[in-house]
């Protein structure tokens, strides 16, 4: 059952781009029955390595632009770094309860689409403004094993005019930054991670990147825009059930 969820999770990723992190976690807890600090370990994983995947894909295509978000990206990492270093200090009923409220506000930004998102945002200018946006991105990412990627792409629509291929494109490069700092700071920990989590633990972590890579095949046949819908009103709910389990 981990394992066919896994799957989903990088079908998921393939088909719309997103979403990954925000349906390994409550996978990890209520079906694979890992405490939420492990199950965040595990999902920085999936992350980096499906993150990887994509940005090796997309610098090939000369899309991912490097120089522009290089001080952001060490500012995200940094967030990242002292996000992952509070994990072990808070309850893991803090820990759900925070990652439940941020997948309600995910679900509106996924329903109502990134480009209403970011005529909220307001187009305004200020490298200083998305520093201080990649550090908090950083930060969750780190405390909650989220990738961010939700509000990195407008962050970078914003900021910098991207177009929409141009900002997914160079968030994953942020995400993988983000990630591997994120991991950096679990440490030695991270190599014991085998052992706490058992055998299951490299199939979990590499089923997503197949099933994303099955999904890309299929991402233009089907209506995006359709499919995030469904994904929204999914996580609104398992949000819910997560909040007042």
């Amino acid at each position: 059952m981990l394992i066919l969820g896994a799957l989903l999770v990088g079908l998921s990723l393939g088909l719309v781009g997103g979403g990954g992190s925000m349906l390994c976690i409550p996978l990890l807890i209520y079906v694979g029955g890992y405490p939420i600090q492990l199950a965040i370990k595990m999902t920085l994983l999936v992350v980096l390595l499906s993150s990887v995947v994509g940005l090796i894909n997309y610098t090939r295509q000369g899309l991912v632009e490097f120089r522009k978000v290089l001080f952001p990206a060490m500012s995200g990492c940094l967030g990242a770094f002292y996000g992952a270093r509070l994990v072990y200090l808070v309850s893991q009923e803090f820990l759900i309860s925070l990652f439940s409220i941020l997948l309600i506000f995910i679900s509106f930004i996924l329903f109502f689409s990134e480009k209403d998102f970011i005529k909220k945002l307001g187009h305004s200018a200020g490298l200083y403004k998305l520093t201080i946006a990649c550090v908090f991105i950083g930060f969750l990412t780190g405390l909650l094993g989220l990738s961010g990627g939700f509000l990195l792409v407008p962050s970078l629509i914003v900021f910098f005019s991207f177009g929409m291929s141009q900002a997914v494109a160079t968030s994953l490069l942020m995400v993988v930054a983000n990630s591997s700092a994120a991991i950096l700071s679990h440490g030695s920990s991270m190599f014991k991670l085998y052992e706490m989590a058992g055998p299951g633990m490299w199939v979990f972590v590499l089923m997503p990147i197949i099933g994303a890579l099955i999904g890309s095949q299929f991402n233009a046949r089907v209506n995006a825009k359709k499919l995030k819908k469904v994904l929204a009103c999914f996580i609104f709910i398992l949000a819910l059930l997560m909040l007042f389990k």
